[in-house]
């Protein structure tokens, strides 16, 4: 009787101890998703400022928004928690959006300031949203921050 019960109580815990973990595929990716949207939000911040080569920041951008836009295949692991599925596949969208919008304004971004500042806008949406997924992950942002 004790060997049955235990067994279902470790059943219980090891279930709800996946569903309040991030995976660790999708930890690498919101991670990666939160390198890249930083390193999108620095071009972007570069050529507001007028510090950066055209030719360099179109590069930059198609490359990071081809990053960005695989985030498409991208589904939340269904170990999680419903809750956090929605949370994580939401993010994935709006990651993949910004990516896919990207590439082909990007040789508009350096003479469109009004551009600039609408994905500067959208970027802001997007840490939202991973804010969130921190916050429901308990994933330290300050240690990401200190890696960049």
């Amino acid at each position: 009787m004790f060997l049955l019960i235990s067994c279902g109580l470790g059943a219980f815990y090891t279930s709800y101890y996946q569903s309040i973990k991030l995976s660790p595929e999708d930890s690498n990716h919101v991670i990666k998703g939160y390198y890249l949207l930083s390193d999108f939000e620095k071009q972007m911040e570069s050529i507001k400022k007028g510090e950066i080569d055209k030719d360099k920041s179109i590069e930059n951008i198609q490359n990071l928004g081809g990053k960005m836009a695989s985030y498409s295949e991208l589904k939340a692991n269904s170990l999680n928690k419903e809750e956090g599925q929605v949370k994580i596949n939401r993010y994935y969208n709006v990651v993949k959006e910004i990516g896919t919008n990207a590439i082909p304004q990007s040789q508009d971004f350096y003479e469109n300031k009004e551009l600039v500042d609408e994905f500067l806008n959208d970027i802001k949406k997007v840490k939202g949203y991973q804010t969130d997924i921190f916050n429901y992950y308990k994933i330290n942002k300050d240690t990401l921050k200190k890696n960049e």
